[in-house]
């Protein structure tokens, strides 16, 4: 048996993540992996109550993360258990302790040990059939460990428990060398702005140039334009050359007809790029990067006609599942403090408009579970390309959301056409809650509309109270003037009760029927302070 550890350690690949990535760790930052390294590998060898600090930690973590956890990180709980009811027993029993049981759960600590590391390696090297020596021997652990493993699991008590005691300590200084020092050497801590996604191919040019040309193109529809000379005066070079090619290309300097070809080219070219998580993100991106007329015109242009001249652009975002990204991407804007303010305006009004447009989506197809079977067009009749059916659920649509909103539907977006539109916005209530508690002015207008949308559904009831506080919170931020103090911060320094709710309502009471009589409200008397049974005389003497 080898007494000392070897000098220099060779590279291990065990837990080794890929480098610039972002990585979803069961500690919570640097600093907390950091405290434990150092109760383990920086206090004394008899210092028990910080290395039973450091066990707990290791608990901790891994039921955060459970399989997910490093098998580093269940190999230093294995082995420092061990450690730790060796130096208990020692404590309490002195010369007189349990030899026996000692080694018995050592020998289970190695067991456990050698099998989690060679698990791991044979998970991703199961084209390779190599032996459990050959495996430790790969990732710089001795062979010796794998032949006291194999005593381990016949004859323990014959070892002497000093050669436990020594590998416990060698597992120990290898898992130190190999797994702890390496992760404390290249971790970073994760922000909004150093988040790492996979890497990605960049989209074709042709993509992107699609896209900034249906951007100028709407850009100039938002603007009254009709042709492609009326918006020479607000474009730059380049955008009104690619206008003019379009033009040339189509044989028409009608902006609606430029518009509705490219965004048809548009969804031609998402339906072969959008079909996993990467490519959704893909096409995110360049919706959020080349977009600058959609993402800027909102600013002045705020009542203008949206959802006339962009449902159709953002019904093929959702049929995708770009939408659901891009609206958690606008929420992220909107929530983060170290985003430009213009920038997290404009996410306020397109989570508005999107939001909105779910919530509407979700009662146009409940009006059209009510209407004759003959009147409907089902989704997959879209899906295969009949035009007069789609024509039949545009005028459905629209019918329903003029008659709904009035003048303000041609401002509103359509996100679904049929009674079986196959999306919807995906919330839950811990999303929901995660939303709130990073509440500010630009995400107050969008949270109400998440209450209507959330999974499970919540009551009418539980949608006005949070309704209630979330107006009650607005109100002490104007009353205070200046920025919208952090929902923490005021939930910390105030608690609302009822009495917030009646202040804030004016204690207004509504008329309530109770069979053939109605409460009416009386200005002149309250009857939380004189009840049923009590004349206002005698309270008064009462008081």
């Amino acid at each position: 048996m080898n007494e000392n550890i070897p000098e220099a350690v060779p590279a291990c690949s065990v837990d080794l993540l890929q480098p610039d990535r972002t990585h979803i760790s069961a500690w919570r930052d640097k600093s907390e992996f950091q405290h434990v390294y150092r109760q383990l590998f920086e206090s004394g060898p008899e210092d028990s109550e910080a290395k039973e600090d450091a066990l707990q930690w290791l608990n901790v973590w891994m039921v955060r993360h459970n399989k997910s956890v490093p098998v580093c990180v269940r190999c230093t709980a294995t082995v420092l258990e061990a450690q730790l009811f060796d130096l208990r027993v020692q404590r309490e029993d002195g010369d007189a302790a349990n030899a026996t049981e000692i080694k018995n759960i050592y020998a289970g600590a190695f067991t456990r040990f050698v099998n989690y590391i060679t698990e791991e390696t044979q998970t991703y090297q199961q084209h390779r059939k190599r032996t459990i020596a050959q495996h430790v021997r790969g990732i710089g652990i001795e062979p010796f460990l794998v032949e006291l493993r194999h005593l381990c699991a016949h004859r323990s008590v014959s070892i002497a428990i000093d050669v436990f005691r020594r590998s416990a300590q060698y597992c120990m200084d290898w898992l130190k060398v190999s797994y702890w020092q390496r992760e404390l050497a290249t971790m970073q801590p994760v922000t909004y702005g150093t988040l790492h996604r996979a890497k990605r191919t960049p989209l074709s040019d042709e993509f992107c140039s699609v896209l900034r040309t249906y951007d100028v193109a709407t850009a100039g529809l938002l603007r009254t334009c009709t042709n492609v000379e009326q918006t020479r005066s607000y474009l730059t070079g380049p955008e009104y050359e690619a206008l003019q090619a379009e033009e040339t290309r189509r044989g028409t300097d009608d902006l609606r007809v430029i518009a509705q070809h490219l965004l048809a080219q548009f969804v031609r070219n998402q339906r072969t790029i959008a079909h996993n998580l990467t490519g959704v993100r893909k096409v995110c991106d360049a919706v959020m990067s080349n977009c600058r007329y959609l993402m800027q015109d909102p600013e002045r242009y705020r009542q203008g006609h949206w959802g006339k001249i962009h449902s159709a652009f953002f019904r093929a975002l959702a049929e995708t599942g770009c939408l659901q990204e891009l609206f958690e991407r606008l929420l992220a804007v909107a929530e983060s403090d170290t985003e430009d303010e213009q920038k997290r305006s404009m996410a306020s009004f397109w989570l508005v408009m999107i939001g909105t447009g779910f919530q509407l989506l979700k009662e146009f197809k409940k009006y059209c579970r009510t209407l004759h079977s003959q009147r409907l067009v089902l989704f997959r009749e879209l899906v295969g390309g009949k035009t007069k059916r789609k024509l039949v659920a545009e005028r459905l649509a629209q019918e329903w959301y003029r008659r709904k909103l009035k003048k303000a539907a041609p401002q509103q977006l359509i996100l679904g056409l049929t009674v079986d539109c196959p999306w919807h916005l995906r919330l839950d209530r811990r999303q929901l809650k995660t939303h709130l508690s990073a509440i500010n002015k630009h995400t107050q207008k969008v949270l109400p509309i998440l209450f209507t949308l959330v999974e499970p559904p919540l009551t009418a009831a539980h949608q006005q109270h949070l309704c209630t506080m979330i107006e009650i919170y607005a109100d002490s931020w104007r009353s205070a003037g200046g920025s919208m103090p952090n929902y923490e911060q005021l939930l910390a320094s105030k608690t609302y009760a009822v009495q917030d709710l009646l202040e804030r309502l004016g204690r207004a009471r509504a008329t309530k029927k109770c069979g053939l009589w109605s409460q009416e409200p009386d200005e002149w008397l309250d009857w939380d302070e004189y009840p049923l049974g009590i004349t206002r005389r005698e309270g008064l003497c009462k008081a």
